[in-house]
Formats: structure tokens, sequence, C-alpha cells
């Protein structure tokens, strides 16, 4: 199974805050959301404000719902990446430190809230190769998939659609469980969006 990852390179909202929020991965729609696990690297679009989980009839004003996105044709203004904070890591006079060894593959359980980062064009990240439905291809592009958080590789860009460009690809490390250049060695990919 491949790693799904995701990591910010260059991108917007590394400089405008109003592009970092926080959402809650469901299924359905805004007037029946079902709260689901989702992975990180996962590409959304925001419905409304989460009903507050401690004041009945209330809105969570800091967080909204995020869906897969229904259609390979969502405009790169609806268009979130889900990028799951560090857990367990802090500085402590100038030492960095961490709890846990999983570092990959992180996972947001059901109804609990993550950063989600808006796409802009121009915006360049890596990410794992699980976040496709198949390998991508360096040098060329990809899309969203309909009714899935994934990116589909596509051999030219698409019109009409949001286009991501494959720019380069790298073994990733994962600890020191696989082997350097194994069959098992998996590369992310450096993606630009256009």
């Amino acid at each position: 199974m491949a790693t799904k990852i995701f990591d910010v390179a260059e991108m917007v909202c590394e400089d405008v805050q109003a592009y970092v929020k926080s959402a809650k991965f469901c299924t359905g729609n805004d007037d029946a959301p079902v709260y689901a696990q989702c992975d990180d690297g996962a590409f959304v679009t925001l419905g409304k404000l989460c009903a507050d989980s401690t004041y009945a009839g209330m809105v969570d004003y800091n967080c909204k719902y995020a869906y897969a996105p229904t259609s390979d044709e969502v405009a790169l203004d609806d268009l979130w990446v889900v990028d799951i904070a560090e857990v367990g890591a802090g500085v402590i006079a100038g030492n960095t430190y961490r709890i846990g060894e999983k570092l990959v593959d992180l996972k947001v359980e059901a109804g609990y809230p993550s950063r989600v980062r808006k796409l802009k064009k121009g915006d360049m990240f890596w990410i794992g190769a699980g976040c496709f439905e198949t390998a991508p291809t360096v040098g060329q592009f990809a899309t969203l998939t309909a009714n899935k958080v994934t990116l589909t590789p596509n051999a030219s860009k698409q019109d009409s659609k949001v286009n991501f460009a494959i720019r380069a690809s790298k073994p990733m490390t994962i600890g020191t469980t696989v082997a350097y250049n194994t069959s098992a060695y998996e590369q992310e990919y450096f993606v630009e969006v256009l």
C-alpha cells in the first residue's frame, strides 16, 4: 500500500493565515454530515461551519465540514488539502522532542478536526504515492479524482480542470524499516498547482 504524506514546500498559505483552517472530514453533505476518517494529503472541498460539539444549536466558528470533491472539475478557489499537524512534538531549550515514531501515513480519526490548506496557483508541495490513484510520472500531470480525495495522473494537461504538474520525485525515507532502492522503497512527488 502506498504511503500518504503531505509536506509544504512553497505555498501562499504560509504567508496568508486565512488560507489555513480547521476542518472535520465527512461523507454526506452539509445537511447530513457523517464524520469519517481522513488521510494526510487528502484533497477536499469545504462546506459550512461544523456544529458545536458542546452547545446544541450553535456552530463552531473555527471549524468547517470537509468533503471529497464530487467532481474532477472543482474550481481551484474551492480546493483545499489536508495537512495533519505534527502531534507530540515540541522545542524545549533549543532541543526538538518527538513522542512516538509515526511521521507518515497519518490519519485523523472521525469527528476530529485537522488543518487544511487552501491551494493557489503556483503552490508547490511534496506528496506520497498514496495520494495518487496510480503512480504518477515526472514531467506529466494529475487532476482531481471525482468522489475521492486523491489525484489521477494524466499524460497531458486537462482543459477545464485544476492541473497539478509532477515536477520531480525522490526516494522517501521512512525510518529504518525499508532498505534504500529496494522494491518496497517509495517515491514522494514534488507537485506544482497550475
